[in-house]
């Protein structure tokens, strides 16, 4: 992204400064923001520091580690399961009511596994849908000012 054509400026009242910043009104202690847009002044809610950047790769790491996880339980819960029915003497068990319900320790972790796995597939749909971009978010101001040209309408010859 390139700085000079979204216009981030450091806060002009308190210029930037850690100690001033915390108690800005203007800022409100982000100590950067968005200036020239039909908004005002855009801030954010969090300082855009080194920190916050590795913080976040940090997070999308571990964030990693527990989907995998996740997975892995799920994965284990439904081989258990099947382990523990192959050893069934009679695997037309699975097909009557009193077997799903009787209380068995593979029965209930096969659907502690289903839990988790409607769990995993949540946070999957949470974590990869798309951030929308604000509406004019990145748009030059020379880009704004310019007229809409309808592609259908021809050109009038003078």
């Amino acid at each position: 992204m390139d700085f000079e054509a979204t216009n981030i400026i450091v806060c002009p009242i308190c210029r930037g400064d850690a100690r001033a910043s915390v108690r800005c009104t203007h800022c409100r202690g982000s100590q950067v923001g968005l200036m020239d847009s039909e908004q005002g002044y855009l801030v954010w809610s969090e300082s855009l520091d080194a920190f916050a950047f590795s913080f976040r790769r940090l997070r999308i790491r571990i964030n990693a580690i527990l989907h995998i996880f996740i997975a892995c339980l799920v994965a284990g819960s439904v081989a258990l399961f099947v382990i523990e029915v192959m050893r069934l003497a009679n695997p037309g068990q699975l097909m009557q009511w009193e077997f799903w319900v009787a209380g068995y320790w593979y029965v209930d972790l096969l659907w502690l596994g289903a839990l988790l796995g409607c769990f995993l597939i949540f946070r999957l749909a949470v974590f990869s849908e798309r951030v929308r971009p604000m509406p004019g978010w990145g748009v030059h101001h020379s880009a704004k000012k310019a007229p809409a040209i309808d592609a259908k309408k021809k050109p009038e010859l003078r």
